[in-house]
C-alpha cells in the first residue's frame, strides 16, 4: 500500500486553526494515520519539506519505521573533506552558496513574516505567479527560457493549487514553524536526526555513499537516511 499524504495548509488539505503545526505535530499525525490504515511497520519518503517530516518520523518513532528515503539528505559537508573534492563537487557547494545569498529570500520572508506576504498571495493572482514561478526559473535548468522545460500548463496547474484553495498564506506557516528547526539539523546543532548508523555518517560527513546495498541495511540496522534513487514502498510486517 502507498500512502501520498498532503501537508497541512497546503493544496487541498485543511489549513490549521492555530500555531503549532510544525514538522513534528505533522510526523505525529502521518504515524497515527498510517496506524489507522493497519501498517504496523512502513517506509518513509520525502523531498522538501517532507524531507524533515520523514527525518522526524525516523527519530519520533523508529520502532515502527522499516527506512526513511530523502531527496536531498539533511547532510552537510564535513570541513574536512573540503580538500578533496572532485570538480563536480566544487561547483554543488558553490551553486548551494550563490542559492543561499541570492534565493532564499523567500523562505526567510515567510519564516519570519508569512501572514505579510500572505496577504498578498491568497488576493493576487499576479503576486502569487510571480512568488512561485520566479522559483521555477530559479530552480530549474532552463537557461532562461523557463517553457523550454516546463510547459505552461504545468505551471498552471501547480499555481492553480495554491490559488484555488487559498493555500498561500497557510502554506508559508510551516515555515515559521519549523525552518529554525531544519536549520538546527543541517548545521548538526540540534545532533543526530535520526538514530547513529555507518550510512547516515558517512551523508553527514559528506562522504560517498556508493555500493551501498540500501535494501540490507534497512533490514539489519533499521531507520536510515538512503541515497537518492527510486524507492518502492510496500507494507512491512
Amino acid at each position: 500500500m502507498l500512502a501520498v499524504e498532503l501537508l497541512p495548509g497546503y493544496g487541498f488539505s485543511d489549513k490549521p486553526a492555530a500555531p503549532g503545526w510544525g514538522i513534528e505535530r505533522i510526523s505525529d499525525a502521518w504515524c497515527e494515520l498510517m496506524a489507522r490504515l493497519g501498517d504496523r511497520r512502513f517506509g518513509a519518503q520525502g523531498s522538501d519539506w517532507g524531507t524533515s517530516i520523514a527525518t522526524s518520523i525516523g527519530q519520533r518513532q523508529p520502532d515502527r519505521v522499516a527506512g526513511i528515503h530523502l531527496i536531498p539528505p539533511l547532510a552537510r559537508p564535513d570541513p574536512a573533506t573540503l580538500d578533496d573534492l572532485t570538480g563536480a563537487e566544487r561547483a554543488a557547494l558553490a551553486t548551494l552558496r550563490e542559492a543561499d545569498e541570492w534565493g532564499s529570500g523567500y523562505s526567510a520572508q515567510q519564516s519570519n513574516r508569512p501572514q505579510t506576504v500572505g496577504y498578498g498571495l491568497v488576493d493576487s493572482p499576479a503576486a502569487l505567479c510571480a512568488w512561485i514561478v520566479e522559483k521555477f526559473w530559479s530552480w530549474t535548468d532552463s537557461g532562461g527560457d523557463l517553457h523550454r522545460v516546463i510547459a505552461r500548463d504545468e505551471l498552471l496547474d501547480n499555481l492553480m493549487l495554491y490559488w484555488l484553495p487559498g493555500t498561500g498564506a497557510s502554506s508559508a506557516r510551516l515555515y515559521r514553524e519549523s525552518l529554525w528547526q531544519v536549520n538546527e539539523w543541517i548545521s548538526g546543532s540540534a545532533g543526530a536526526p535520526v538514530p547513529e548508523h555507518p550510512v547516515l555518517e558517512r551523508a553527514r560527513q559528506g562522504r560517498p555513499l556508493r555500493g551501498v546495498r540500501a535494501a540490507g541495511v534497512v533490514r539489519r540496522r533499521g531507520p536510515v537516511i538512503l541515497p537518492a534513487g527510486p524507492l518502492m514502498v510496500t507494507r512491512a510486517r
